[in-house]
């Protein structure tokens, strides 16, 4: 290390987290927060709880499982986006960014948390076009389309094709990557 380099207090904010249900982005999610643990930051992610699987610390990365009533799988957004905002309102000023690995409702509280505390908000996107990540609820797509990208600090898109990329840097606010 350098005098001009200082590890980064991260938060990932993710819909999981191995050990325990996912897919691809909560690989990804994994594999990043393991790089950046293994190059000195200190990285923690918030995501919901998953049936069998408790909070904990995984290859350095504290994992913080936030509980909401499995049995009504399709209550989770009401559930655990309050629980989302309460911990971040209570916790977010121990981070120096905020990185949000999915773009969904997620996205929009952790935006708007930590931007009311001035924390630097890290969007990344998979997809922003039809069955992509902003697709699935389209009502609510377009609130994220609003708070959750266009408010953030930065916004990463991978994505396939010009007309999207072109989409995401023409939002204002965020920067895209």
């Amino acid at each position: 290390m350098t005098a001009d380099w200082a590890p980064l207090r991260i938060l990932f904010c993710t819909l999981g987290y191995p050990p325990g249900p996912g897919g691809g982005a909560e690989h990804q999610a994994r594999i990043q927060a393991e790089e950046l643990v293994r190059r000195g930051h200190s990285v923690t992610v918030v995501c919901p709880s998953a049936a069998g699987v408790r909070s904990a610390t995984i290859n350095g990365v504290r994992v913080r499982r936030l509980r909401w009533p499995h049995r009504w799988w399709f209550l989770q957004p009401f559930t655990y986006l309050p629980r989302l905002a309460a911990f971040l309102a209570l916790r977010v000023r121990r981070y120096d960014v905020v990185h949000v690995h999915i773009a969904s409702l997620q996205a929009d509280v952790a935006v708007s948390v930590s931007r009311f505390f001035r924390r630097p908000v890290y969007v990344k996107v998979a997809g922003g076009g039809r069955g992509r990540e902003t697709a699935p609820l389209a009502v609510v797509a377009l609130l994220t389309r609003y708070a959750g990208l266009r408010k953030a600090t930065r916004v990463q898109a991978i994505m396939r094709g010009k007309t999207e990329r072109a989409k995401v840097a023409a939002m204002r606010g965020g920067g895209a990557e």
